[in-house]
C-alpha cells in the first residue's frame, strides 16, 4: 500500500502499540484480507509474543479479531478457545491483554483523517500529528460494508445485558434490577468508590475496577467475562467518567449496553 507522510509520523510516534491505520489497498493485498473492499488495516503490535511470531515468521500476519461477531473480545487463550472451539487449529498463547480494550483506529484512505475507532491513545494525541480528525456517521446495525471493524451500533457484548448507570443511581438500580431477575445474579462493574456493597442483596456479585483510564481499560473486559461465567442475568455497569482518556472505554461500554441503559 501506499505509505504517506502521515501514517509514518503516527507510526514513528506510536508504533509498536496499539493503533491501527487504514489506508488504501494495493493489488498485492488479497480479498480474504480485506473483504473484498478498498482499504487494508495495519498495525504494529506491541506484545512481545506477537513481535516474537512476526519476527519468526518474517512475512505480515492477516489477524482478525478473536470474537465472533459482535460478541465480546477475549483476553485470555482460554477465552479465546471457548468462543472459537475448533475453528482454528492453534492457540499462541500469549497471556491476559495488557490494554484491554481494541486499538485505536485512523482511516487515511481519504482526503481528510478521520478517527474510527477510539482506543487508549487520545483525540488530542492523535491530532498532534494529524490536524483535526473528522468522525464517522452515527453507528447502525445494517449491511454497509465498513473500513474498520467495532463500527455497529452493538458490538463487544456480553451474554448478560449491560445496564449502564450513573453513580448517584447505582442503589436505586441495584433494587430495581434484583427485582426484575430474582433469584438470579447481577454482576455490578463500579470505579468510583460509590457503590454500598454491604446493604446490598447476596445475589450482586460486585467488581470494582481501577479508578484511572488505563487501569478501567486493562481490566474491563474481563471484569464482563467474568461476571458472564458467574451466570449473571444482568450486569449493572457504573457510567465512567466524561474525559478524552475515557473515550476508549465509552464507546465500548455504549456498543455493549442494553436498551435500559441512558445514552453516552
Amino acid at each position: 500500500t501506499e505509505w504517506p507522510p502521515m501514517a509514518e509520523a503516527l507510526a514513528q510516534r506510536f508504533w509498536p502499540g496499539p493503533l491501527t491505520l487504514v489506508l488504501p489497498r494495493q493489488a498485492i493485498v488479497p480479498d480474504v484480507i480485506t473483504g473484498g473492499g478498498p482499504t487494508v488495516a495495519i498495525r504494529s503490535p506491541a506484545h512481545p509474543v506477537a513481535r516474537a511470531l512476526l519476527e519468526a515468521t518474517g512475512l505480515p500476519i492477516a489477524a482478525p479479531s478473536a470474537n465472533r461477531f459482535t460478541e465480546l473480545s477475549p483476553v485470555t487463550a482460554e477465552q479465546v478457545e471457548r468462543a472459537l472451539g475448533d475453528r482454528v487449529e492453534c492457540i499462541l498463547d500469549g497471556g491476559r491483554t495488557n490494554v484491554g480494550i481494541e486499538s485505536t483506529v485512523v482511516d487515511l484512505s481519504g482526503p481528510v483523517p478521520m478517527l474510527l475507532r477510539p482506543g487508549t491513545i487520545t483525540q488530542a494525541e492523535l491530532e498532534a500529528i494529524t490536524g483535526p480528525l473528522a468522525r464517522p456517521a452515527k453507528a447502525v446495525d445494517d449491511e454497509t460494508p465498513r473500513p474498520s471493524p467495532g463500527m455497529m451500533a452493538r458490538h463487544y457484548a456480553p451474554r448478560a445485558p449491560v445496564v449502564l448507570t450513573e453513580a448517584k443511581d447505582i442503589d436505586a438500580m441495584v433494587v430495581r434490577v434484583a427485582t426484575e431477575v430474582q433469584p438470579a445474579r447481577i454482576g455490578l462493574i463500579t470505579w468510583s468508590g460509590s457503590a454500598r456493597e454491604s446493604s446490598y442483596p447476596a445475589q450482586i456479585f460486585h467488581l470494582p475496577l481501577p479508578a484511572d483510564a488505563a487501569g478501567y481499560a486493562a481490566d474491563l473486559y474481563q471484569a464482563l467475562h467474568t461476571c458472564d461465567d458467574a451466570g449473571c442475568a444482568r450486569i449493572l455497569v457504573e457510567h465512567p467518567p466524561v474525559d478524552p482518556a475515557w473515550e476508549g472505554v465509552r464507546d465500548r461500554l455504549s456498543r455493549a449496553a442494553h436498551p435500559l441503559a441512558s445514552p453516552l
